[in-house]
């Protein structure tokens, strides 16, 4: 599956990203919400986990 995690908290971000990924899936992530809305305009995913943006 492919995920984008729009999370503005480096860390919080960084360790849904690490989780996800241990079981092959593929995590993009995003900062802020214009970088999140970038993303998802040219990409698809499977699942977007959008948190305090």
């Amino acid at each position: 599956m492919k995920y984008l995690i729009a999370e503005d908290e480096l860390e919080l971000q960084k360790s849904i990203a690490n989780y996800l990924s241990r079981d092959g899936n593929i995590c993009e992530t995003a900062s802020d919400y214009d970088k999140a809305l970038y993303k998802i305009d040219f990409y698809d995913y499977d699942v977007l986990f959008l948190i305090s943006i």
